[in-house]
């Protein structure tokens, strides 16, 4: 008797009877003991395809909204239209597009970890130009009792009046700079990581075999 007629005879164990009338699927893999797929080391959220590709999403959306100077009145809010409204929704930016602008201001929430400023740029009170600054060139500096704080633009510093500062998620203890999502996606990005390291590592070619290979009936 071979050992596949064994295990089709059926067999008396005890009072019970069992006999293998029906083959189960079975999948195997084999990992080598010298092979680690944890993934180790710090990516940053902006360095993270899927988290980035997210927030040029976002940054795309937004950019195709308007951009309105509103009034306030006795009958409600009304829009106006004059210079400064054409300037903020049309060309707010002498050296990139709208859109671009727009764009730019949004990304600096991810680089920036919540903070994006701008500087603006007058003449003779005339609004002439908004230029947003990329975010390792701004620092924050924060009073002693932490209720104002200054901004360093490459080591110039300014009052938080002379400058746009666009804050997203308020910091618990600075309300007036934001923190991002940073502590929110961290163990989102983390979980990507590892997802794409281990796909890599079972479509390379150290794993031996490298195809999961599935069984649905016994082999003869």
């Amino acid at each position: 008797m071979s050992i596949l007629d064994y295990f089709r005879t059926p067999r008396t164990i005890g009072n019970m009877r069992t006999a293998t009338t029906k083959s189960k699927s079975v999948i195997g893999v084999v990992v080598s003991d010298q092979e680690d797929l944890s993934c180790s080391g710090y990516t940053s959220l902006s360095e993270n395809p899927e988290i980035f590709t997210a927030y040029r999403r976002i940054a795309t959306l937004i950019s195709s909204m308007p951009i309105m100077l509103m009034q306030n009145g006795e009958k409600g809010d009304t829009r106006i239209f004059n210079e400064l409204s054409r300037k903020i929704d049309i060309e707010p930016n002498e050296r990139m597009t709208r859109r671009t602008w727009m764009e730019a201001i949004v990304m600096n929430f991810l680089y920036g970890n919540g903070n994006s400023v701008c500087k603006v740029k007058t003449s003779r009170g005339i609004l002439r130009d908004i230029q947003p600054i990329p975010a390792y060139q701004v620092t924050f500096m924060p009073s002693v009792d932490g209720t104002d704080y200054r901004i360093l633009i490459n080591g110039k510093e300014y009052r938080p009046d002379d400058v746009l500062h666009f804050v997203d998620n308020p910091d618990k203890y600075y309300p007036w700079m934001g923190r991002g999502m940073q502590v929110i996606l961290s163990d989102v990005a983390t979980n990507l990581k590892q997802a794409s390291v281990t796909k890599k590592g079972f479509m390379s070619s150290k794993w031996k075999p490298s195809v999961i290979v599935k069984v649905d009936a016994m082999i003869d």
